[in-house]
């Protein structure tokens, strides 16, 4: 009789200790604990459902759209979470990593078609590094063909950057300054020889530009100052002041 009582004493503390935390915990310091789903304001839809330990999130989280359909899962890790994100048609949007809430590394992303369109490098949340843009194709299936190519700096286009044929010869090349393009230019046709060079100086055309045939052969001249095609006094006045200046520099 004495061992029956003593089991019947303990059975409730042994419940108690396997009570779990309840769904949508709280604690008494206002931080998130255990396993949560929340759902759209006025709606049964689930918006997102993942696990907190002390407001943080763990694991495996998962993200709808208000029509139900699965719109990313990320999977947390300290600082850092790894994102898939998704289309509204269940194909996979973007692909990459999250370090205290900014993308970070290399990010991917594609069209609803699963084709790759872009990749793009971050550092705290900005682009930096180089942006690859593709020919919209299946990458499993063709392969990758670079369309475009940029330098980024914290955000802006600084540097080199690149067009491309869809038969990978080079388009067009040319430099950017912190955003304004700056710097010599070149276009090409797809058998490689120069269409037009010219300058630009933050971010406007200047100087000379030449229209060049596929033989290679100069077709044409014009002049740019300040972003503006010259004509007519314009030009002679700038072509006069142009070659005083050349004539200053070879007497000294």
């Amino acid at each position: 009789m004495r061992t029956f009582l003593y089991i019947f004493c303990l059975f409730p503390l042994l419940c108690f200790s396997q009570v779990r935390t309840p769904m949508n915990f709280t604690d008494e310091d206002g931080l998130k604990q255990g396993d949560w789903k929340v759902r759209y304001d006025n709606s049964q839809v689930i918006r997102y459902t993942g696990k907190f330990k002390d407001d943080q999130p763990i694991g495996e989280f998962k993200y709808y759209y208000s029509t139900g359909v699965l719109s990313a899962i990320m999977k947390f890790n300290n600082n850092n979470a790894y994102a898939t994100m998704y289309h509204e048609n269940g194909r996979v949007l973007s692909v990459g990593k999250y370090t205290n809430q900014l993308r970070d590394s290399v990010w991917y992303f594609f069209n609803d078609r699963k084709e790759l369109l872009n990749s793009e490098d971050y550092v705290e949340g900005k682009i930096h590094g180089k942006q690859f843009i593709y020919y919209p194709v299946d990458p499993n299936v063709e392969g990758i063909k670079i369309m475009e190519m940029y330098n980024y700096s914290e955000g802006i286009k600084h540097g080199i950057w690149e067009h491309y044929y869809d038969n990978g010869h080079l388009k067009a090349k040319g430099k950017y300054k912190y955003g304004s393009k700056h710097g010599e230019e070149f276009y090409y046709f797809s058998n490689g020889q120069i269409d037009l060079s010219g300058f630009y100086k933050n971010g406007n055309k200047t100087g000379l530009w030449i229209y060049y045939g596929e033989d290679g052969a100069k077709k044409k001249e014009i002049y740019y100052k300040n972003g503006k095609l010259l004509e007519g006094k314009e030009l002679e006045l700038y072509l006069k002041q142009v070659k005083a200046k050349k004539d200053k520099l070879k007497s000294e």
